[in-house]
């Protein structure tokens, strides 16, 4: 039983540089250094004895991992309808969505998801669109509606329940830039400047940010939330998805550990000190209990060594982060997303159906709502079925790989399954959706009187009553594909819903 540790980053080695599948390594040469890690080396080994004649499984090493896990820094996205709007990029030959038509696009879901809260973070904000113009974040591209129509949208989204945020990157360069800075740019094992990808149009550059954040990029945060009046929340793509880079710049070497805690982490300790909290990319493991939700997460890719999918991710972390799926297409693999403890992070077009839009809301945020804050306590698995059991009564989730089929319980009443929701939401409400015509039977929750509740379905401009049949604590609703109906506690919240 043993270990290695890594103390140097070895300059002679060939490195991944994310240049493309298809691209080769880059390797170092015979002036090239070692990089020291600087980083303090830890191992530590558990041993689990069972106790009264249990046997011990997965779950208990994974519940044993999960007590040494820190709680999630923030609650602010725990019931937020996260997504982002692709409103411009070079390529396009007219923008994907102005300002106005963002405001449409939130406006639209305030009325169908009956004012629930949303976060939406704008994508191709700045300069000619997605991916122009970093490090500098001063011009508002004109074509979606300049400055002053970005701030009128961040503020008038307010009256929607809706928070509007910026999407930020910190990693990447552009020569075309005004705020472009060569000494600022990460260097590749042969000395050379560190050039990446050409994203939309032009070949990025990768910063490197433990000398850029001794300076221009503090400023850059400060100027960032005071000019653009930050709501309390940010999110800087790529970020978290490489938690370590290395800078083989001969005049200030960083090591990925170096890059991390003195450019990553100062990120999110700038942006603090201005009341500003940092979502980013993918989760990695150096950023749970740092970052608080992350855009997605990877699914399980095959052991090489065999075996199943267990729900590993959800049962250690589930209380010290948030993570998703970034799915853009309308694909959404539910019974693989419940399994997984996985929101919905979607980055929508102008022109994205409004289908498309409800589905990600209804099918799989209204669930993550109510259990994504519950630790998982048991798993069982037999044959093609799945059961994870969750903390308190009467929660879990089933699924049957068989035929990706899923069923979710909360309060011992069945709230989710088949590509149909029937959940309450918030403590006064049921959100009724499914995708087809056909009637849909929720459970009443404990403390409402039947004899009171109300019903209407949902529609940009209005709500309407809907017939509802009771029998005991069920009620049945005669569904329209994609058409939202809320089922309320009493009748008198209707008119304050919104």
């Amino acid at each position: 039983m043993g270990t290695t540790k890594v103390h140097r980053v070895d300059g002679s080695a060939c490195y991944d540089m994310n240049l493309g599948r298809e691209a080769a390594r880059s390797c170092g040469n015979q002036q090239t250094l070692n990089l020291l890690v600087e980083q303090k080396s830890a191992l530590r080994l558990d041993f689990l004895e069972p106790s009264g004649g249990s046997k011990l499984s997965w779950v208990d090493g994974a519940k044993l991992v999960r007590s040494r896990m820190p709680k999630i820094p923030s609650h602010f996205y725990d019931d937020k309808f996260i997504y982002g709007i692709r409103t411009d990029e070079p390529t396009f030959p007219k923008p994907s969505a102005t300002f106005e038509r963002c405001e449409a696009m939130i406006r639209e879901m305030h009325a169908l998801t009956d004012g629930a809260p949303q976060l939406v973070h704008l994508w191709g904000w700045q300069f000619r669109g997605k991916d122009t113009g970093y490090p500098a974040v001063n011009v508002v591209d004109e074509r979606i509606g300049g400055y002053d129509g970005m701030m009128r949208l961040m503020e008038e989204a307010k009256q929607y329940n809706t928070t509007v945020s910026l999407s930020d990157n910190y990693d990447d360069a552009y020569r075309s830039s005004p705020a472009w800075n060569e000494a600022m740019i990460a260097r590749k094992p042969d000395g050379t400047l560190w050039k990446s990808r050409n994203w939309t149009g032009e070949e990025s550059y990768i910063q490197g940010l433990a000398k850029y954040m001794e300076g221009q990029g503090t400023e850059r945060v400060r100027y960032t939330c005071e000019r653009y009046k930050l709501p309390g929340t940010i999110h800087v793509d790529v970020l978290s998805y490489f938690a370590i880079r290395n800078d083989w710049d001969s005049r200030h070497p960083a090591s990925g550990i170096r890059n991390l805690h003195q450019g990553r982490y100062k990120i999110l300790d700038e942006f603090k000190k201005h009341g500003v909290d940092v979502t980013s990319e993918g989760l990695r493991y150096p950023y749970v209990g740092k970052i608080s939700m992350c855009w997605y997460a990877g699914g399980p890719s095959p052991c090489p060594f065999g075996g199943k999918p267990v729900p590993m991710l959800a049962l250690i972390y589930r209380k010290s982060t948030t993570w998703g799926r970034a799915g853009n297409r309308g694909d959404l693999p539910l019974a693989l997303m419940m399994f997984n403890g996985e929101s919905q992070h979607s980055i929508f077009g102008g022109t994205t159906p409004i289908e498309q839009r409800l589905d990600s809301f209804y099918l799989v945020m209204v669930p993550w709502f109510r259990l994504h804050g519950l630790n998982i306590e048991g798993f069982e698995r037999n044959g093609d079925k799945t059961v994870s059991t969750l903390e308190g009564q009467g929660n879990r989730v089933e699924i049957d790989w068989s035929r990706s089929a899923y069923s979710v319980s909360f309060d011992g009443a069945e709230v989710a399954g088949d590509s149909a929701t029937f959940c309450p939401l918030g403590k006064d409400r049921i959100a009724m959706y499914a995708i087809k015509d056909a009637p849909l039977t929720a459970t009443i929750p404990a403390g409402w009187e039947p004899a009171g509740i109300a019903a209407r379905s949902l529609f940009v401009d209005r709500r309407e009553p809907v017939k509802f049949d009771l029998e005991g604590r069920k009620v049945t609703v005669q569904m329209q594909a994609r058409r939202p109906v809320m089922i309320y506690r009493d009748s008198s919240m209707i008119a304050d819903a919104i």
